[in-house]
């Protein structure tokens, strides 16, 4: 931004990208959390609703993620 009376400063871009990529992450795990908290809430006290399993393959490698979600009062 160049002000009328000063010299032109110089921009670093990389910069500018790294603090915009975070801006952008920040505002995607907002979403994510969001959208677990609206899974989440009305499941009841059943543990077989609380969890989830998800398998993936990578490099001839099978994994299996199991995710149990236990909602807590503050």
């Amino acid at each position: 931004m160049q002000i009328k009376g000063q010299e032109p400063k110089e921009r670093d871009v990389e910069l500018e990208n790294i603090v915009g990529n975070l801006l952008i992450a920040e505002y995607q795990v907002d979403k994510l959390r969001a959208r677990l908290a609206e899974k989440v809430v009305g499941r009841g006290d059943s543990s077989a609703n609380n969890q989830s399993v998800y398998t993936f393959k990578n490099k001839d490698k099978l994994f299996r993620v199991r995710v149990q979600i236990d909602e807590m009062e503050l």
